[in-house]
């Protein structure tokens, strides 16, 4: 995040009110992916979720911030 100079609250305004960029795919890897993109104080942020089932049984959930 601090790479990409994107905050908590910029990454959970798209999560909360984010359009859909890129709807919901099966991956090769059998995880379930989207992309969501929100406007936020003038910077468009793109927020990459992932759902993955662990080995274990348990999901898991992987964000990926762009900008």
């Amino acid at each position: 995040m601090r790479q990409r100079r994107i905050n908590l609250r910029q990454i959970m305004e798209c999560l909360r009110k984010g359009r859909i960029f890129e709807p919901a795919h099966l991956t090769i890897h059998g995880d379930w992916m989207a992309t969501l993109e929100h406007q936020y104080a003038g910077d468009a942020v793109r927020v990459v979720v992932a759902i993955e089932r662990q080995e274990d049984g348990e999901l898991a959930v992987v964000v990926t911030v762009m900008n």
